[in-house]
């Protein structure tokens, strides 16, 4: 798996960092992408986190141009059956909304990426809502993903030299370079989606939290998935309202 984490980073686009790296040829490119999200389906742990990793570099030079099978595929993970597909399925439009985020609203990019909201955010929604009723840990881990994804989906980076103004209910600084600025996008903008998912917000904040994710250590307590769950249900909720109302 390292191996095959550097050979990607180094090889998959003429680097600065190794220009002496040789390129992995296009046709075994291809074999990769194919495979990748099976692989990534019936993986586990550390394994699936490091092909997530992977799978964003790759996104970032070859999708939509180069991958145009990756939301179909992302989509039947989504609908499946069973919640390791489902948990990957997830995990596939986490990566995507955050390689959409950094291309900013001025970029063609930011149309590309509103066609893959409004083709998966609805199922996404569809499975907030079996999971905020549920109990075990792994629902927890699922729930927080996707909310998460709503995150990246909403906020895009913009360049501070840009004149974009800063402020606490528009731009938010990142950094020295750039800022971070709500975004909605014209089917979030929908009355009954923007309270579908408000509920969903309000529902995970309200939630009595499983005896599972309260042990005694606090350190551990927040790093389990039903607290994160609740963190960024918050953030989502206050974001809305300083765009909405403030």
């Amino acid at each position: 798996m390292i191996y095959l984490k550097n050979r990607t980073n180094r090889g998959w686009s003429r680097s600065d960092h190794y220009p002496d790296e040789p390129l992995i040829a296009e046709d075994e490119k291809q074999r990769f992408r194919d495979r990748i999200l099976p692989i990534l389906a019936a993986s586990r742990g550390p394994v699936r986190q490091q092909l997530l990793q992977l799978i964003q570099r790759i996104l970032h030079f070859d999708f939509p141009g180069k991958w145009p099978s990756f939301m179909d595929v992302t989509l039947q993970l989504l609908h499946a059956n069973d919640p390791p597909s489902v948990l990957a399925g997830l995990q596939c439009l986490l990566v995507t909304c955050r390689a959409y985020r950094f291309k900013g609203n001025q970029d063609v990019g930011r149309g590309e990426f509103d066609k893959i909201i409004e083709a998966s955010f609805p199922r996404l929604q569809q499975v907030c809502n079996e999971l905020v009723n549920q109990e075990s840990d792994e629902a927890g881990e699922m729930l927080h993903i996707a909310l998460k994804a709503y995150k990246h989906a909403t906020w895009v980076s913009l360049p501070s030299d840009k004149g974009y103004e800063r402020s606490y209910g528009g731009c938010v600084t990142a950094s020295e370079t750039d800022c971070v600025q709500l975004e909605l996008s014209n089917f979030l903008r929908q009355h009954e989606v923007n309270i579908g998912w408000c509920t969903i917000f309000l529902q995970t904040i309200s939630k009595s939290i499983p005896a599972s994710a309260m042990p005694e250590d606090v350190d551990e307590r927040e790093r389990h998935h039903w607290w994160k769950a609740k963190k960024w249900a918050y953030f989502n909720l206050n974001r809305l309202w300083i765009m909405l109302f403030v």
